[in-house]
């Protein structure tokens, strides 16, 4: 349960003063249920980018994703100078780091505990300091064209999937986009790895970024290996996928 304190701010305007959270479990009968305001938790922790040396990374934001709603966010923060950053009033829950654009998150660590792939349990009024988030920025490009034999075959969709069943369950690591008129597509911002590439008609309820799509139909996958910071062709035929 969360609640908010809301301060006037003037004709038809108001601001949020402060987040209280309580976790209540509802059976079979009424409860009552006290929050307090500002309990909610804290994540403190400094971000680097990749390369031959950690460098601090100012101005990058940081995102906390929770894990069972993966459209929100529970908590953000931009780097400072020093590549420190610092979240509050973040939610109870699981929540995995995030980061937003062409950087991706390559190793997060707490305590010597990897968090990269594996949610943080995150309870209320805790404080989590000492994380270590290091983004990398060597995504690669997907492109070529859909075919079916020689005729090229427009908007459909394109779906690259994370062969790592963990990875798949992260915000973001299942790609889409479409083809043009010409059949051909482009998908960018791809983090190296091994991935099941399809070509599937669209479709209202997107069934095809489900976690296991991919298992379902592995046997109309092509399968693609990338490598950081490079181009991959690859021609498709159209998929028949369940």
């Amino acid at each position: 349960m969360a609640a908010w304190a809301i301060d006037p701010a003037g004709d038809d305007d108001w601001t949020v003063s402060g987040r209280g959270y309580s976790l209540v479990r509802i059976v079979d009968k009424d409860i009552e249920v006290n929050v307090s305001i500002g309990n909610g938790a804290e994540v403190r922790g400094r971000v680097t980018l990749e390369g031959s040396r950690r460098i601090p990374s100012p101005g990058i934001r940081v995102l906390l994703i929770p894990a069972n709603h993966p459209g929100e966010i529970g908590g953000n923060a931009v780097a400072d100078q020093n590549g420190d950053f610092e979240m509050r009033d973040i939610p109870p829950g699981r929540c995995r780091f995030f980061s937003m654009g062409a950087a991706f998150v390559k190793r997060a660590h707490r305590s010597g505990r990897d968090y990269t792939v594996e949610p943080r349990e995150i309870g209320v009024s805790t404080l989590l300091s000492d994380c270590e988030v290091a983004l990398a920025t060597d995504t690669a490009t997907i492109s070529g064209k859909v075919l079916d034999e020689i005729k090229p075959v427009p908007s459909w969709v394109v779906v690259a999937v994370p062969q790592s069943k963990p990875l798949r369950q992260v915000v973001g690591n299942i790609l889409t986009t479409q083809t043009d008129v010409n059949g051909d597509f482009k998908i960018v911002w791809a983090i190296p790895g091994d991935y099941l590439v399809f070509a599937v008609p669209p479709s209202d309820d997107r069934s095809y970024v489900a976690p296991d799509f991919a298992d379902r139909n592995q046997a109309e996958a092509q399968h693609l290996t990338i490598k950081p910071s490079t181009v991959e062709i690859v021609d498709l035929k159209p998929s028949n996928v369940r």
